[in-house]
């Protein structure tokens, strides 16, 4: 569905501060929806 992005393992107010985040930084929806599933599954590794 076009213009909802799943919120996965998030709790509401860690998900909004996602997306404002995220609208901060760009407007690009594939790139926010990659940073929900990448951070909403807690699999992401941190890079030094």
């Amino acid at each position: 569905m076009r213009g909802v992005i799943g919120a996965q393992g998030l709790t509401p107010q860690k998900a909004r501060l996602l997306l404002l985040l995220s609208l901060a930084t760009t407007h690009n929806e594939h790139r926010i929806q990659t940073w929900f599933h990448t951070f909403g599954t807690g699999q992401f590794t941190v890079r030094r």
